[in-house]
């Protein structure tokens, strides 16, 4: 099923091919981001802000690209400069939606050249025409026929729980990360009322000083025998005063 054929299907049919190859497509671009990601760090690093193991921008990139360019596939010149510049929408708009609804950045390409903002740059959208090209010409045939072959097999349900699954992941997600946001905020505003880190260890090394040394000092100065007092004001220091003179008995 090629992208013609699938716009034309009924909309059984187009809702199952789209929900299941937006999923292949975010997946896959999981398995490649969170693979690159993992090298790079030499660890492995969970890429994405879904519990679910894909990247929807993926999903709707690829999508996006094959309803784009199903006029002139046999430019790939054309596929190319098209590519490019969908997903860099797509990647800008996205960045966009999700910095509005958490309030924070999920990625940025400030250390780029040629960046806008910080969400889109020169060289990640060339990246993104040759990711088109590649899905164009070898992944889109595969995909587009692996999700026909589903609908043909069970119906519509598998596209269904998938979407389900998809939905329900969204929204838990949205919700954890702002009860995270609340939790956050909670926490800044104690630590606001709290007094200055340095200011709260000089009261204590103060009070040590002034307070309990003293006092420490008059205690051993009391139960000590006479020969182990020299070797604890070595360690314990004693207040300095003038010595007071006993009253001649006459």
């Amino acid at each position: 099923m090629n992208a013609v054929e699938l716009v034309a299907a009924d909309w059984q049919q187009t809702f199952s091919s789209f929900v299941l190859a937006f999923v292949a497509f975010a997946v896959l671009g999981w398995v490649f981001e969170t693979t690159y990601t993992s090298i790079e760090q030499k660890k492995f690093a969970y890429r994405g802000f879904l519990l679910g193991p894909y990247l929807p921008l993926y999903g709707f990139a690829a999508l996006a690209i094959i309803l784009c360019t199903q006029w002139f596939t046999d430019s790939p010149v054309l596929v190319f400069l098209v590519s490019a510049a969908v997903a860099t929408a797509a990647e800008y708009l996205t960045s966009l939606i999700l910095e509005k609804i958490f309030r924070m950045r999920w990625w940025t390409y400030d250390e780029y050249k040629f960046n806008f903002q910080g969400r889109i740059a020169l060289l990640p959208s060339l990246f993104w025409g040759l990711a088109g090209l590649f899905l164009v010409y070898v992944l889109k045939q595969p995909v587009l026929g692996l999700a026909a072959w589903v609908f043909d097999s069970a119906g519509i349900w598998p596209a269904v729980a998938v979407a389900a699954l998809l939905l329900t992941d969204t929204v838990f997600t949205v919700l954890r990360l702002r009860d995270f946001k609340a939790f956050l905020k909670n926490v800044r505003a104690m630590s606001d009322k709290l007094p200055d880190v340095e200011d709260y260890a000089g009261f204590i090394i103060h009070a040590i000083r002034d307070k309990f040394m003293p006092s420490l000092g008059r205690f051993i100065g009391k139960t000590l025998p006479d020969s182990l007092r020299d070797i604890s004001g070595a360690f314990v220091p004693r207040r300095r005063g003038k010595k007071r003179s006993r009253p001649k008995v006459g």
